[in-house]
């Protein structure tokens, strides 16, 4: 069996979903804190109440995930739902496999009776009481009515195997089940025929396993415990692992040499480099070790040692090759956790290899890993899921490159950017990254930050996303913010791009408070410490404007100067050679008037005048403007460089801005009064 579709209303971080699912590998991401681990705790749910394997299963996985409460003897509908003014539903779709359908067949006296037991209040389910009552007339009525019903459904799922369970939890705490022969059709195949392999199993994130000796038991004291670690208490599984391998040594007639095969499958592919070198009872302590040999050294050590991505690599890998049925559903949850990213680019291969083929189970994972993410995308036959916020879950597909990505592969940006953080925010300078989130962190938290270059090329990728989003083909939520430069952005913002410039030159524009500036130097060594407030302001207003001179030549400078020419591919192609001898002679006549001006003998004294013209403007606009329009970076080095500061110009500039941070001023709330209408 497997589960095609889920839908998930009002639990915990899930207001509504609903997505399907392929049986084989189901990667779901999305940033932290979005609610992909509520979504596998959804699935253990529903399995908990509707589909039990062992006595008190809803109870105890209820208790485990913090909703029920064995004092108060009720369900905590408050740590259960998203608001506690509506219901939860949560509702699965599963298909069963034709081999399912024929053992319902083929188990048709047992399966009614497991029906019948359902039915039942729990005084009466015990195999001796059942006797009693299915020899009564009420009882063998309701038997065959049973019987009859389970024949007819039997009939539809062979042309449709399609099973709906759906669970509702009201508000006062009431819990129903929905569809109930689909639901006991289910809850059957799922029963536990031998304890050592299961149908269902769920692998929460923190596989923590016990250093030290722990307390073996096996035969019929530990099945309890061994039922209970599939799903209603998880981390039981990793506790257990020494006593599990004993358990599939005694099942398997102490055959060590196939428990040393299973362990160098994992290995080999997984953390190559090492052995299972056996299994040790030590005489003088009485401790149990499964010993780890390094093949280059020869060290042996007890598995205890191994790193904790390492153990909980192996535990996992093997529990689910020798504990998992055949056509079963497996929930991993964040299955890369310290794990490095060369060991998580071969997760998913062997997941599919080993588990998906060998043992038909479907997977569902969840996981922040690029690695997983990538393996999942570039293969067709698996899916990949995207949890955007609480209301919305895509599929991500393998396509084609499209301009868009393209555009995104040239900004630095990775699909693992795009659905692992709520969104990129991409700033032209190459400082600025370490500077911004002093002042906006709190806003800015969950989005990625890249730096980019230059403006012209920003632009071109701004306009390629935005067409994009346009035509509702761009992932992601795009942010830009922009120098000014004195070159204002003519563009606009899109739904998932926008664009934010400064109104100031540059980001460093807004350090320029002299009050602030000067709380902080004073505390600096300096060889020429600032004597007064007053006299720190006039000398950075003068080195401010010490940069007027230079601005005006240089856009004279521009003005005058010819720009290049150049012959574009498009003008090129689909002519003759004699067309593009002709393209090229008007380029070399183009080019030549550019240099007509410099024939009148009176271009240098027009230069000349146009640059003074120039300097006189800039110092009359710059004189009340200069915070603005200067170059801010510069001027935070002059003034590093003005007043011998004995330290670092970045630590400086970080505790500018903690000091704004600390004490608001004007350009602190006008950073975030850019930044905040666009955040998410």
């Amino acid at each position: 069996m497997h589960i095609t579709k889920v839908s998930v209303n009002n639990f915990r971080k899930i207001d509504y979903i609903e997505f399907k699912l392929k049986d084989s590998i189901n990667s779901i991401v999305g940033p932290n804190g979005v609610g992909k681990s509520t979504i596998l705790d959804a699935i253990r749910l529903v399995k908990a109440i509707l589909l039990p394997t062992m006595n008190n299963e809803a109870q105890t996985t209820l208790q485990h995930m913090g909703i029920y409460s064995p004092h108060l003897g009720s369900v905590q509908f408050s740590n259960l739902a998203n608001d506690i003014r509506k219901d939860v539903q949560i509702n699965l779709e599963l298909v069963l496999s034709q081999k399912e359908i024929m053992h319902l067949e083929k188990s048709l006296g047992q399966f009614s009776m497991h029906r019948l037991k359902s039915q039942l209040p729990t005084t009466n389910t015990n195999t001796f009481d059942l006797i009693g009552y299915i020899s009564s007339k009420e009882g063998s009525e309701k038997l065959q009515a049973i019987q009859n019903e389970t024949q007819n459904r039997i009939l539809e799922l062979k042309t449709n195997p399609t099973c709906n369970v759906n669970l509702s939890i009201k508000t006062n705490g009431q819990i129903v089940g929905e569809n109930g022969i689909d639901q006991e059709s289910v809850s059957y195949l799922m029963q536990i025929r031998s304890y050592n392999l299961t149908k269902f199993s769920f692998f929460p994130p923190d596989r923590t396993m016990p250093l030290g000796d722990t307390n073996i038991q096996l035969g019929q004291g530990d099945v309890n415990n061994q039922i209970q670690s599939y799903s209603a208490n998880p981390q039981l599984k990793f506790q257990r692992l020494k006593t599990t391998l004993l358990n599939i040594l005694m099942v398997n007639n102490n055959d060590i040499e196939s428990v040393k095969r299973d362990f160098k499958l994992i290995f080999d592919e997984l953390l190559p480099g090492k052995e299972l070198h056996g299994i040790k009872l030590e005489n003088q302590t009485g401790r149990l070790s499964v010993l780890i040999k390094e093949k280059n050294s020869g060290a042996v050590y007890d598995i205890d040692f191994l790193s904790s991505g390492e153990k909980g690599l192996l535990m996992t890998f093997y529990l689910l090759m020798k504990t998992m049925d055949k056509e079963g559903i497996i929930l991993l949850d964040e299955p890369e956790l310290h794990l490095n990213p060369a060991v998580c680019r071969n997760i998913v291969p062997f997941l599919k290899s080993k588990i998906f083929k060998e043992k038909q189970a479907q997977i569902i994972l969840t996981t922040h890993s690029a690695e997983i993410l990538s393996a999942t995308k570039d293969d067709e036959t698996l899916h990949l899921l995207h949890l955007i916020d609480d209301k919305t879950i895509t599929k991500i597909l393998k396509k084609d490159d499209s301009e868009a990505q393209e555009a995104l592969k040239s900004l630095g940006i990775q699909t693992s950017d795009i659905l692992f953080n709520k969104g990129i925010i991409y700033l032209e300078g190459n400082t600025d990254e370490d500077f911004i989130p002093i002042i906006v962190g709190d806003l800015i938290s969950g989005y990625s930050i890249k730096s980019l270059g230059g403006r012209g090329e920003i632009e071109k990728e701004i306009k390629t996303l935005q067409e994009s989003d346009n035509n509702n083909e761009l992932d992601g939520y795009h942010i830009f913010i922009l120098d000014n430069d004195n070159k204002p952005y003519k563009g606009v913002s899109t739904q998932n791009v926008k664009v934010v410039q400064w109104d100031r030159y540059c980001f460093e524009n807004y350090l320029l408070d002299p009050d602030v500036l000067y709380t902080i130097i004073k505390e600096y060594d300096c060889v020429n410490r600032p004597q007064n407030r007053g006299s720190l302001q006039q000398k950075v207003k003068e080195l401010a404007l010490s940069q007027v001179d230079f601005k005006a030549i240089r856009e004279e400078l521009d003005n005058k100067m010819p720009q290049n020419i150049s012959i574009k591919n498009s003008e090129l192609k689909g002519k003759t050679d004699s067309e593009i001898v002709d393209v090229f002679e008007t380029s070399v006549i183009e080019t030549k008037k550019l240099f007509d001006d410099f024939d009148n003998t009176d271009w240098k004294k027009d230069l000349a005048k146009s640059i003074s013209d120039k300097k006189a403007e800039l110092k009359e606009l710059w004189s009340d403007e200069w915070k603005k329009k200067c170059d801010g970076k510069a001027l935070i080095k002059a003034i590093h460089k003005e007043y011998g500061i004995k330290g670092n110009l970045t630590k400086l500039i970080k505790d500018i801005l903690k000091e704004m941070r600390l004490n608001p001023n004007e350009e602190f709330n006008s950073i975030r009064g850019k930044i905040e209408p666009i955040i998410k």
